[in-house]
């Protein structure tokens, strides 16, 4: 049983890495495997048991909405905002309706067998630490750090679990000599409004998701960070390179 019943899928961006291919095919309906980006997320949601999903979405991506038009527990909601994540999760507050959430990226997919595992482990550590978010990390070279919601964990509270002392959006350098990702799969209470209701955008303009995490810990708040448990892998397929490196692990997978 999970702590939740609903999930956010931001999936409201340009995709200015992947043009042209995103100019006439969204991102998250790019194809991997068997299947669009977007599918296997939703796949991995509902495997965990997590019912009703909103996708926030461009209104010039109507592909979304078509693809899951027959699918009466998700619900699409146009965003043409381009405020970043951060924006595409704050048109969810009505949906959530004051109840606990979970947030995924859309380029996020897991490859490997029960990708459903990390969800419910994060479940299962939100009902026993009662905390303000929970996140799941994984290790990921120096050279990619820039490319990563980089974590710098306070303290260690058993094995692969720690507890978050903040997150640096895409760094231009670090001193952490093993750096810790997101995987960006986050579970929320609902404070996570308030908080990116009153985060600093970035140079962009845009609301990142992390600044709405690291509100909620300059607030006093808690947040967990557990680790990607062994035989799963996140792949970014916001990117050419990692798209490529996400087809090939997916050929495996339905």
């Amino acid at each position: 049983m999970t702590a939740f019943h609903k999930a956010i899928i931001p999936a409201a961006g340009l995709g200015k890495r992947m043009r042209p291919l995103s100019s006439y095919i969204p991102k998250p309906m790019l194809p991997l495997g068997k299947k669009p980006v977007l599918h296997h997320i939703v796949d991995e949601i509902r495997a965990a048991g997590v019912k009703e999903i909103l996708i926030p979405t461009r209104s010039d991506h109507e592909e979304i909405g078509e693809y899951f038009q027959d699918d009466g527990n998700i619900t699409i909601k146009i965003d043409d905002s381009a405020g970043g994540p951060g924006e595409a999760v704050l048109t969810g507050e009505e949906f959530v309706d004051g109840s606990p959430f979970l947030v995924i990226f859309s380029d996020a997919p897991l490859a490997g067998e029960k990708t459903e595992k990390v969800i419910q482990g994060m479940s299962e550590i939100f009902q026993k630490n009662s905390p303000d978010a929970v996140m799941s990390i994984y290790p990921v070279p120096k050279k990619e750090a820039g490319s990563r919601g980089i974590v710098k964990l306070a303290d260690q509270k058993t094995n692969g679990l720690f507890e978050v002392e903040t997150i640096i959006e895409k760094p231009d350098s670090i001193s952490i000599s093993e750096p810790m990702a997101s995987t960006c799969r986050y579970l929320f209470t609902p404070d996570l409004f308030d908080a990116l209701k009153n985060a600093e955008r970035d140079e962009d303009g845009e609301l990142q998701l992390t600044a709405g995490v690291n509100e909620l810990l300059r607030k006093g708040g808690t947040v967990l960070a557990s680790s990607l448990p062994k035989g799963l892998k996140r792949h970014d397929t916001g990117n050419f390179d990692g798209y490529a490196k996400a087809q090939a692990a997916f050929g495996q997978y339905k």
